[in-house]
């Protein structure tokens, strides 16, 4: 992979009740760009409630050099659903690398050169993640969401664990096709969050991960309390029962 630059896919889930993801898709395009010039591939997979998520993404694709690929499903699908419905697609499995994503965060520029890199530069690495915090322009804003807390510890924590050592982060990571290809969300395990289940899939099948720590997204936190209660109980519930990474 070091002799040619790989073919990549970004997949996003998508539930939303506007249309609000264009600040989200002008940062990936920049990212995007800073890391090639050549085409990708784009895949949503949508249960919002009308289309007005997927025709804000067919206007952006129609003005980029990018390959769009939507799925809508007529019903809300939790995320892990949504992203096995992705890893399945032709375009994602025929991808060299696949970089699954949110829809409301945004990427600095060299997001994607980072992320990808530790994919290219050591081949012995399945799937590499990197860290979420804090929107910058967040804390220019009057009062802090409880969420804040939980994003900043996340930044913290990541900068602190070995590279080789990889924490639970959904909301930006890459992988090779091959480990794709293999790999789905069990479903009906509610209480465990999509991204202990991909730290847990890594540790029991003995890959190779690193922790992109220089492949920052931003995001804004959790409206409420209550919000960030429920993530943090349900994530270190997951946590305490996952076995520990290899």
């Amino acid at each position: 992979m070091k002799n040619h630059t790989p073919r990549l896919a970004v997949v996003v889930p998508s539930y939303s009740l506007t249309t609000q993801m264009r600040p989200t898709l002008d940062s990936l395009t920049t990212s995007i760009r800073e890391f090639t010039d050549l085409e990708w591939t784009f895949i949503l997979v949508d249960s919002s409630p009308t289309l007005g998520p997927v025709e804000e993404v067919q206007k952006w694709t129609s003005e980029i050099n990018c390959t769009l690929v939507v799925e809508h499903l007529d019903l809300r699908a939790i995320m892990k659903v949504a992203l096995n419905v992705a890893f399945q697609k032709p375009e994602t499995l025929s991808s060299d690398i696949v970089i699954v994503t949110n829809d409301d965060v945004l990427f600095r520029h060299d997001t994607i050169t980072n992320l990808v890199n530790h994919l290219i530069n050591n081949e012995e690495i399945s799937i590499a993640v990197g860290v979420a915090t804090l929107d910058e322009n967040y804390s220019k804003l009057k009062g802090r969401r409880a969420g804040a807390w939980q994003l900043q510890f996340n930044k913290q924590l990541a900068h602190n664990l070995p590279n080789d050592s990889i924490r639970a982060e959904g909301s930006i990571w890459a992988a090779r096709g091959d480990f794709i290809s293999g790999f789905r969300y069990p479903i009906g395990s509610g209480s465990i969050s999509d991204d202990v289940e991909l730290a847990t899939f890594v540790s029991t099948n003995g890959l190779s991960a690193a922790n992109a720590k220089n492949a920052v997204v931003l995001k804004v936190p959790t409206k409420g309390f209550k919000e960030f209660s429920q993530q943090t109980r349900r994530f270190q519930k997951a946590r305490s029962e996952a076995p520990p990474l290899k």
